[in-house]
């Protein structure tokens, strides 16, 4: 027969009904004070049930109770796949598994000791989680900013510039609005990374980081040497990844069906084919797809865009050579791109998220 507490348990920390749980429903029962002051109530009862002088407040209780989405969600709140939030996972299952135990082996005071440590180990790894994730997500921000300082340093080297001063306070203006979103999300950490101009990594992301940039590097170069041979076949190629790519960041029918209408993927294959593949085959196309960039990004994107095109345009009324124009605008392109994929798969993951800085 259940006693008190195991029946108290069985109401608010029911393992088999926080499992069938969809991630809103279980979101909605654990940001709700009363819930959460209820479950810090039962879990200190337990405690002097055990008579331990360790106390739960509703914020070591939030922790707590995180552990269970991190447990059945992981795929929504810890979905990196690096050795940080692969440790977090089992550190979560293990805190879980020791407080059904709790209950399993009547509150014993070995089991007890057991959860306490499992607990500890949980609550000081999760509060590293949470500082680790946040400078992982400003990272985005942090790219502005400097982009932004480099606008600032060309503004401020220009003598002819019209409304200089006024486009400097502008950009002044734009990056304290982001870097006290920085300071929000990351606090003084965040900050130091502005200060020292660089991104935030970790040792278990650098190998792969690193390994990106250099296998990035190695086929932009590899593009490059290609068009210098007049080997143009991989253009079509990429104006069809290029597509594919936006196709995963929009769903407007309309948007799609412009962008349908106005590439010609085969008139740019034929140039090809026929050897009559100049740039005034693809310039167009490269302005098109730029102005079509302006209307996915941030509007802080926006000057960095500006300058790109400038660039293009220079590049072409200084008849630079076609690969290096080229290789400009593709390698350039895809990284903003994946830049606004980055950004709105992390807003529409905030929309749903747990509000793990608020804790």
């Amino acid at each position: 027969m259940m006693n008190n507490i195991e029946k108290e348990k069985l109401v608010l920390l029911d393992y088999n009904e926080l499992l069938r749980l969809s991630f809103d429903d279980i979101n909605k029962r654990f940001v709700k004070k009363s819930y959460v002051h209820d479950v810090t109530l039962f879990l200190n009862k337990v405690m002097k049930n055990v008579n331990t002088l360790y106390r739960f407040n509703d914020k070591t209780t939030k922790v707590f109770l995180i552990s269970y989405i991190i447990l059945f969600h992981s795929e929504i709140i810890n979905d990196r796949k690096d050795d940080f939030s692969k440790k977090l996972s089992l550190l979560t299952q293990t805190l879980v598994s020791s407080f059904e135990d709790l209950f399993e082996k009547n509150l014993s005071m070995k089991s007890y000791e057991v959860f306490h440590e499992n607990l500890i180990k949980y609550y000081s790894f999760f509060e590293e989680w949470k500082k680790r994730d946040a400078l992982i997500l400003i990272r985005p921000l942090l790219e502005t900013c400097f982009t932004i300082d480099l606008y600032i340093e060309e503004l401020e080297k220009s003598e002819d510039k019209p409304n200089k001063e006024q486009d400097i306070l502008d950009l002044k203006r734009q990056r304290t609005r982001i870097l006290t979103n920085i300071r929000i999300m990351s606090g003084e950490d965040g900050l130091k990374f502005y200060k020292i101009k660089e991104l935030p990594f970790f040792v278990d992301e650098k190998i792969f980081t690193d390994t990106e940039k250099v296998v990035r590097k190695a086929f932009w170069d590899v593009f490059e040497e290609n068009l210098n041979e007049k080997k143009y076949s991989q253009v079509p190629e990429l104006l069809k990844d290029i597509l594919n790519l936006i196709k995963t960041i929009v769903k407007n029918e309309n948007f799609l069906n412009d962008i349908h209408n106005n590439i010609n993927i085969e008139v740019v294959s034929t140039s090809i084919e026929n050897n009559h593949f100049i740039i005034d085959n693809i310039k167009l196309y490269m302005y098109y797809l730029i102005e079509k960039l302006t209307q996915l990004q941030q509007p802080s994107e926006d000057k960095n865009t500006k300058m790109f095109l400038d660039n293009i345009n220079k590049m072409i009324n200084d008849n630079n050579d076609l690969s290096k124009i080229l290789r400009y605008f593709f390698e350039n392109y895809f990284q903003k791109l994946e830049k606004i994929r980055y950004v709105m798969s992390y807003i529409n993951k905030d929309k749903d998220n747990v509000k793990i800085e608020t804790i």
